[in-house]
């Protein structure tokens, strides 16, 4: 499994998807700065984004976790971001889409949804 890069202002979240990522075997590392020659997926909060607006333009390496906000999703659907965790859900959520990028990134061929934007919600 690649490296995954971490964003995330909140200790307590990044400490426990952080542990998640672990027993899968991926290689986690918490950044200041998105590497965006590593290979592998970076998420990213709200206020990483705010730090760090180029995470927009690598959306297929992007998982951000953002608020269940309406305007801020269509921004998000704008740059063709593929992946959204709400800020409410747990971190096994975010686990779900990190391991779903990887997947997508080995060539696996899975039908894709008609829409550009994946929000994974636990609700």
């Amino acid at each position: 499994m690649s490296m995954v890069q971490l964003l995330v202002q909140k200790e307590s979240y990044a400490k426990d998807l952080s542990a998640l990522l672990s027993r899968e075997g991926c290689d986690v590392v918490r950044v200041t700065v998105p590497d965006f020659s590593r290979d592998g997926v970076i998420v990213a909060d709200r206020r990483a984004l705010e730090r760090h607006p180029a995470l927009l333009d690598h959306p297929e390496q992007v998982i951000l976790i953002a608020p269940n906000d309406s305007n801020f999703l269509s921004v998000l659907w704008q740059h063709n971001m593929r992946s959204v965790v709400f800020e409410t859900d747990p971190p096994g959520t975010a686990l779900l889409a990190i391991l779903s990028n990887e997947i997508g990134h080995r060539g696996v061929s899975v039908k894709p949804a008609k829409s550009n934007l994946v929000v994974l919600g636990s609700h």
